[in-house]
């Protein structure tokens, strides 16, 4: 749907990040009763720590180095999970109000597509009938 598209590209866009991800792990951290301390830059910083460090212990499958993931645990618990959590609520608020302006410009639009539709097959069935009394009439 073309209507969906355009809503979801105007709320999460790269204008809109910085403000939903600095909601989302306030709120998550408040949650969870965290220290309210992390903000947009330590958020950007900590997802390139933690997909380096993701990297860096692929990589130590195939070599002789050996996998930490101490990192990966304090991103999860300090960053992804706060973040996560913090982010349900509004994702939910955002969903419903979408789909509430959504849902009756949809169904006025599958409105007219059944009556264009409909008006298609009457007169494709009109004209079947047309033919078939034209044949009728002339055998």
């Amino acid at each position: 749907n073309i209507l969906a598209a355009v809503l979801a590209t105007f709320f999460g866009n790269p204008l809109t990040f910085p403000i939903i991800a600095e909601i989302s792990i306030t709120l998550g951290s408040r949650m969870m009763h965290l220290p309210i301390d992390v903000h947009l830059p330590q958020i950007v910083g900590a997802f390139g720590r933690a997909l380096s460090a993701l990297w860096f212990n692929f990589t130590a499958i195939f070599t002789t180095a050996e996998a930490d993931w101490a990192g990966i645990g304090r991103f999860f618990w300090r960053i992804f999970l706060p973040y996560t959590i913090g982010g349900l609520f509004p994702g939910a608020v955002a969903a419903g109000i979408a789909y509430a302006l959504s849902r009756p410009v949809i169904t006025a639009y599958q409105r007219r597509r059944i009556k264009k539709l409909k008006k298609r097959y009457e007169k494709r069935m009109a004209e079947r009938a047309a033919k078939a009394d034209a044949a009728v009439k002339e055998g």
